[in-house]
């Protein structure tokens, strides 16, 4: 055993001396590239699983206000995810109208229509949650006044690869508002998402 290690020490040392024997050369490198932002890319889809800029909740009756049964889902698709560090995207929604609400702190998103308007409905605001059905299983609502931040997975959405971000937005009976206090008419809401990848 003792002679193995006195034959490697001795190869060391040749080789030492060997490449103390050889000339030396200097090399110069320049290395150069881009840094480029970690992207995806993001589109709004309506349920029906197109491209939208508008999500259509239809036709809307009291008792669909009183119940609070009158949604639509729709999802945020992420594709083509390139540089990710965690694989996410934080995502808020803010309004763009302003919240419901006698002081507008309440967590839905008021109708831009105005109320001097003859066609305007009023009493009624959207609420946004996080899943594909207002209140379901692990859903949060996307608070207008708080605007929480989400975290969405974004593993497996690379190249062709998609990822939805399931949605719903449900009309209700507006923060500090009755059934009584309801309004027939128009209802159009402006909200945008900010997402910032991970």
């Amino acid at each position: 055993m003792n002679y193995q290690r006195i034959m490697v020490a001795l190869l060391l040392i040749i080789g030492i001396n060997t490449q103390s024997l050889a000339g030396s050369s200097t090399l110069n490198v320049t290395v150069r590239t881009t840094v480029t932002a970690s992207t995806c890319t993001a589109e709004l889809h309506n349920a029906q699983d197109l491209q939208a800029t508008t999500i259509d909740i239809g036709d809307v009756y009291l008792n669909e206000l009183a119940n609070k049964t009158k949604y639509q889902n729709f999802s945020l698709v992420f594709s083509n995810c390139e540089g990710l560090a965690k694989d996410q995207a934080t995502v808020t929604l803010s309004p763009q109208t302003g919240c419901d609400g006698a002081s507008s702190t309440g967590g839905g998103f008021r109708n831009a229509l105005t109320s001097s308007s003859n066609d305007a409905a009023t009493g009624v605001s959207i609420e946004v949650w996080t899943t594909n059905q207002p209140e379901g299983q692990g859903s949060v609502q996307l608070n207008c006044k708080t605007k929480p931040t989400s975290i969405v997975d974004l593993t497996g959405a690379s190249g062709v690869n998609v990822v939805h971000w399931w949605l719903s937005s449900r009309i209700v009976v507006a923060a500090d508002n009755t059934i009584a206090d309801v309004r027939a008419g128009q209802f159009s809401t402006n909200a945008v998402f900010s997402v910032t990848y991970e």
